[in-house]
């Protein structure tokens, strides 16, 4: 697995804010910066200590394979629905080449975030994806 660089350090005031609609969303990427602290993104070891658990069967993991150039769906346990990957293409490219998290409308009525993990060299090397119908927002 290669992993994309990335070194750009973390200006908490200058972040963008992801405009995410769905609450589970929402809390899932505030556990991610949580986890990241001033750092650009947290490290695959860092996914070990989430506690997942409110979002069980709606996250996967997604290895980034060449750099970039493919994604890899992890096994992943109580993953109840494939994601629909075409959708989810351009955000998977934005989070591993931006080194960022990417919110998705991956097909109708259906909204994702994609969370990159940094990987031994501080590249991206894991995706964290969760996909939810944001018609049943709660």
């Amino acid at each position: 697995m290669i992993a994309v660089p990335a070194s750009r350090t973390v200006d908490q005031e200058c972040e963008p804010v992801l405009a995410l609609e769905h609450p589970a969303l929402r809390a899932l990427f505030g556990r991610w910066r949580a986890h990241r602290g001033q750092r650009a993104m947290p490290s695959e070891a860092d996914l070990l200590f989430f506690n997942l658990k409110p979002w069980l069967g709606r996250v996967r993991r997604v290895a980034v394979v060449g750099g970039g150039r493919a994604f890899e769906l992890l096994p992943c346990a109580n993953a109840r629905a494939e994601l629909p990957a075409e959708g989810l293409s351009v955000a998977y490219r934005q989070a591993t080449f931006g080194a960022t998290p990417a919110r998705a409308l991956p097909a109708p009525g259906l909204e994702g975030l994609v969370l990159p993990f940094a990987g031994d060299h501080h590249g991206v090397s894991l995706l964290l994806v969760a996909v939810y119908d944001n018609a049943a927002r709660r």
